[in-house]
């Protein structure tokens, strides 16, 4: 977002070197903004593709976009090359001018690699990028962060959206934007909001006002887009908001106690089976937030591995992992590892609580791992780290023409008696909020802990 423009005689230095003669500057009297970083290249995306190829010169429009105004002379910006096929460097310049002999960034063969740069732009807005190497390509990757303008110019107005949101469903989400200005060329701005992307339609109260509500009725992630316009320029800011359905009220009536829970089983075997040592640290919140329900809530093993919410009289809350369930006096308590005990109690008794499904918060993938007498007969696995509480797992296989349904076992496993055959198979796994991930997977060996390359929102 454009901020107020200071001046350097560094900064002016600085971009002279690269193309913006002194005598444009002292006319332009120019100024340096700042904008939120905006991604204007990535040619690894259908946008922008292909990647650069060696000894080929490339433009893109700069000037007027990402919140930068269409007057701007020059544009700060963060480079990044990745993927190269072989050594070499990228040359960045004004459209319309002379190759450089100097380089903006070097990198060598599969090597990724950024710098920071403050790149001029050619009189119709844009600059060029030249990929120098020997063959081959690299994929250019291009961050704005500011650029350089005549402060007697309109500027874009600066804009932001608001934070990002998590939301439960039924949701009327409120929203308020902000706007500042240069005063030019009245002082008087317009705003809209909209759905930008979402996987459903989204209502608003009041779409040109500053503060709105939008009302949400699907699961998913909805990106919001906020537009400001001085009626000659305008700038844009969005804000994600992730609906979720209900995972359901909260347990109440029971208590928390301290009890033998945690991944090794040094105390009794644990109900959801046994974990991997390499995925403690993933699965557990650190290894070490776990609890155990009662026989009333394990689903038949369909508990193992959800996240929960425990919410003591007193207020205190934690997050933990479900790794095991048993008897316990009243079908709302919990037993609690020491880490969870020690970050809920204050000493009093009783040590009432209730407890709720919760997303986890994770940033790792899902595991699948697959029992050690898991074969292409007889098929059997968890999945581990699930974001949401797991509902229904379905394949489709060598041996299934169509999605079947995994039968779930007390201990959590996902089991397919006939086994999934030779060959790649689809997993389509559902999550108690609605959302479906879907993945397919080459094939599998058993023993075997295979990353996944999705996760539940």
């Amino acid at each position: 977002m454009p901020l107020s423009p200071f001046r350097s005689a560094a900064c002016f230095v600085g971009l002279a070197a690269i193309g913006l003669s002194a005598a444009r500057l002292d006319a332009a009297d120019s100024g340096f903004y700042t904008v939120t970083p905006c991604r204007l290249v990535d040619t690894r995306t259908s946008a922008n593709a292909p990647a650069l190829a060696a000894g080929v010169t490339r433009h893109f429009t700069v000037a007027g976009v990402c919140g930068t105004s269409p007057t701007a002379s020059g544009v700060a910006v963060n480079v990044t090359a990745t993927g190269a096929t072989s050594g070499g460097h990228l040359r960045l310049f004004p459209k319309g001018q002379a190759l450089p002999t100097t380089s903006v960034l070097n990198y060598v063969a599969g090597q990724t690699r950024s710098n920071n740069s403050i790149v001029a732009v050619g009189d119709d807005g844009a600059f060029s990028v030249y990929a120098r190497q020997a063959s081959g390509t690299v994929h250019f990757v291009l961050d704005v962060t500011g650029y350089v303008d005549d402060p007697a110019n309109n500027q874009p107005p600066a804009v932001t959206a608001g934070p990002d949101q998590t939301v439960t469903l039924p949701a009327t989400v409120s929203l308020t934007g902000t706007a500042k200005d240069d005063g030019k060329p009245s002082g008087v701005l317009t705003y809209s909001w909209r759905l930008a992307s979402g996987p459903a339609a989204a209502a608003f109260s009041a779409p040109s006002a500053l503060s709105t509500t939008v009302t949400l009725s699907s699961p998913g992630t909805y990106v919001v887009r906020f537009t400001a316009s001085d009626s000659q320029l305008d700038s844009s800011a969005d804000v994600t908001l992730v609906a979720q359905n209900s995972l359901g009220p909260p347990k109440t009536g029971g208590q928390y106690h301290l009890g033998p829970v945690d991944f090794a089983e040094t105390a009794w075997t644990n109900a959801c089976s046994p974990y991997p040592a390499s995925l403690y640290s993933v699965t557990g919140l650190g290894g070490e937030f776990l609890a155990g329900v009662s026989h009333t809530y394990s689903g038949g093993g369909s508990v193992c591995d959800a996240c929960i919410k425990i919410t003591t009289a007193s207020g205190r809350t934690r997050v933990a992992r479900v790794v095991t369930y048993g008897d316990t006096p009243h079908p709302s308590n919990l037993d609690v590892s020491p880490s969870v005990y020690q970050s809920l109690n204050t000493g009093e008794y009783p040590r009432s609580m209730s407890w709720e499904f919760t997303p986890c918060p994770t940033t790792s993938p899902l595991y699948y791992q697959f029992q050690t007498a898991s074969s292409i007969w007889w098929t059997s696995f968890w999945v581990r780290n699930p974001k949401i509480p797991i509902t229904k797992v379905e394949v489709m296989s060598a041996n299934h023409a169509s999605f079947v349904e995994l039968r779930r076992e007390t201990d959590g496993t996902l089991n397919d008696d006939g086994g999934f055959g030779s060959g790649p198979f689809t997993l389509r796994i559902t999550g108690m909020d609605g959302q479906v991930l879907t993945e397919t997977l080459p094939g599998f060996s058993a023993g075997q802990i295979v990353t996944a390359t999705v996760q539940f929102q």
